[in-house]
Order: C-alpha cells, then structure tokens, then sequence
C-alpha cells in the first residue's frame, strides 16, 4: 500500500517538472511511508521525508526517533521474510514462465537441425540438450508427422532413421515437464527443398500467451 502510494507521487513529481518534494507534515509523511515518530507529538524537531522525482526515499530524523524507524523496518523485514499467497503465486508463476523458455528454445533447437536429407532421429538429437542442460529429464520425443492420421511416421525420436524428405508435414514440439506443471510448445511445417516452411504462425511471446 504505502510502496504504491510512493509509486504514484513519484509519478505525480516526474509529471509536473518536480525533481524533488520535501514533506515535513507528520501525517503525509506517514501516509507516504506508514512511519510515526516518537508519540506521533510535536516537539520542534526536523523531521524531513525527502523524496526523489525517481529512485530511493530518504527520511531524516532525529536520533531520538531512530530507535522506532529501525524497530518499523525490523518489522518490514519479518512480513518480506514470509510471503504472501499472492506473492507466492507471482513466485510460482515466474517459475512457469522460466519453464515455458527453456520449451521454447528447445523447439528451436529442433528447428535449427530440420531440413531434407538429415535423419529423423538428429533432430530429436538436439531437442534434449537444451532441456537437459537447463536441469530438467530427458523428453520422450520432440515430434512426429502428421497426414491422414494424427500420428504418422517418422517419429522425431531416438532409433528412427528415417531421411527427411521434401513434403513431408512435421509437427515439431518443445516440452518441459515438471511437478503439477508443462509447458508445450508445437508447430507444424512442411518440408521443402531447402529447408522448412511454417504452417502455423502462433505467437511464441510469453507476455501474449495465458500460461
């Protein structure tokens, strides 16, 4: 609340042209900052919240209250030690996100192996590397053809030495599997003579997909 609340006069600041604001009012300084000083009383001491058009705040005190600024922070320290759900579901999510990239840049590590002439199973060769090397278990396979039926040979798989050829239609998966949580990215393409072409065109932003 208080962290918002800096947030936006920040902004406000940034907006007018202020470089810098000087509060000295106990009540703004609080509702800023969720600091009283000692029995929230008047007794003529300075007492100024200085704060930046961006950046840090700075509170100067007197030393009498320095005991209550450090004891509030103490407190703050505790609450930031123990998260809460909603702190712990951004946490969670972030670690899907991770999960969701390494899938990705093991679909284009596939990709990069794809063209006529290689071997069904080199494909998949570079598929595990890349999931592997970021720590995770080996992946089954990284893609199949697809035509008349939903699964069709090749298999992109390890013992399948099919020779890619010109026409064929892959569908070509990056995956990563962890607990309660996976992350699967695929595509189709068509074989061409010199390469591969797309025949889907999905986003593959994180920020655009809902996880």
């Amino acid at each position: 609340m208080f962290r918002d609340r800096l947030a936006k006069f920040q902004t406000k600041l940034f907006e007018r042209g202020v470089d810098v604001a000087l509060i000295r009012d106990d009540d703004n300084v609080y509702y800023l900052t969720g600091y009283y000083d000692y029995l929230h009383m008047e007794f003529g001491r300075t007492k100024i919240l200085v704060v930046p058009k961006e950046g840090d705040v700075l509170l100067i005190t007197p030393s009498i209250d320095l005991n209550s600024a450090t004891a509030a922070a103490r407190i703050l320290n505790e609450m930031r030690m123990i998260k809460s759900s909603q702190e712990l579901q951004f946490a969670l999510h972030a670690g899907e996100i991770a999960v969701s990239e390494v899938a990705l840049a093991s679909q284009k590590a596939a990709l990069d192996a794809l063209r006529p002439g290689v071997t069904a199973e080199s494909i998949h060769a570079e598929y595990p590397e890349v999931i592997q090397g970021a720590g995770y278990e080996y992946p089954f396979r990284c893609g199949r053809a697809t035509g008349f039926s939903f699964l069709e040979a090749p298999q992109l798989v390890t013992g399948d030495k099919t020779i890619i050829q010109p026409g064929m239609v892959l569908a070509v998966d990056g995956s990563v599997s962890v607990d309660k949580f996976r992350a699967q990215i695929g595509d189709s393409f068509i074989i061409t003579d010199d390469g591969w072409e797309p025949l889907t065109h999905h986003t593959k932003s994180v920020d655009e997909l809902v996880l």
